[in-house]
């Protein structure tokens, strides 16, 4: 049995960690098979979240120029800190990684994403797609099947097209519960999410709120959705008579950004 897993911290707090959404990687394997899915270059700058034992971290710290490190338990942060002290290049912090500044610079995000805050993640790497290579990350497949939904499909939400209007989805490999400590009670899945070719600028956080407002009208026309949030006088002239009479589960991404940037 390794050595955190024999910590008594770690193996007591597993309500904690249930409570903070968190189902720690434990594989090996499946450690490896996210570096490369990565390809990380010796020049990159990587920000995981979620340190957890520091499995993953280790394997980049070897490979890039310098990784940072969020970790938000303070139990598990305290277990994985005298095991990457010997790495001069990786900044361990106790936090939370989503709130970090957007001025934060990084090539890479690569981690094992907490379920509970995975829309939360999708939000977060959403507006910073613009300076990144990639981000390849560990999810439930549940949400993985979700973000990479077709237009008008019954999975398809205001994740899937805040997700797709930034970024091209590769599903790399499922991943079984036994994978991780506790074990959950879903499948994972290894993801890697690439920024468009067309991506010229960030979503913000007023354009993912009305992503958001407008798939609450899910079933409604457009022109009806419009309406009810205020925007339909505004953006009248802008959109086509056929956008306007189209439900809101059948618009594409690029259809959410053209109503996002005509209501600036």
């Amino acid at each position: 049995m390794p050595l955190y897993l024999k910590d008594q911290r770690f193996r007591g707090g597993r309500a904690r960690r249930r409570a903070l959404g968190q189902n720690i990687l434990v594989s090996n394997s499946v450690a490896d098979k996210i570096i490369e899915c990565a390809k990380i270059r010796k020049t990159d700058k990587v920000f995981e979240i979620g340190t957890g034992t520091g499995i993953l971290t280790e394997r980049l710290a070897q490979l890039a120029m310098h990784v940072t490190s969020y970790e938000i338990d303070r139990v598990i942060f305290e277990i994985a800190k005298p095991k990457l002290s010997r790495f001069g290049n990786v900044n361990l912090v106790l936090g939370d990684a989503f709130s970090v500044p957007e001025t934060t610079q990084f090539d890479l995000c690569v981690s094992s994403i907490p379920y509970s805050r995975s829309l939360e993640f999708v939000e977060w790497i959403s507006q910073r797609a613009c300076a990144l290579r990639a981000a390849v990350v560990l999810v439930q497949k549940e949400f993985a099947d979700k973000i990479a939904s077709r237009t008008g499909s019954r999975n398809y939400r205001s994740v899937s097209v805040i997700c797709q209007s930034c970024f091209s989805i590769e599903m790399l490999a499922t991943v079984s519960r036994s994978a991780f400590s506790p074990p959950p009670h879903v499948l994972s899945c290894i993801i890697r999410l690439i920024p468009r070719d067309d991506l010229t600028q960030n979503l913000d956080r007023d354009q993912i709120i009305l992503f958001k407002k407008l798939f609450s009208f899910r079933g409604r026309l457009v022109r009806t959705a419009l309406k009810k949030t205020g925007l339909l006088d505004k953006l009248y002239g802008a959109l086509s008579e056929d956008l306007l009479a189209t439900r809101v589960e059948k618009l594409k991404p690029s259809d959410f950004l053209l109503i996002a940037r005509g209501a600036e």
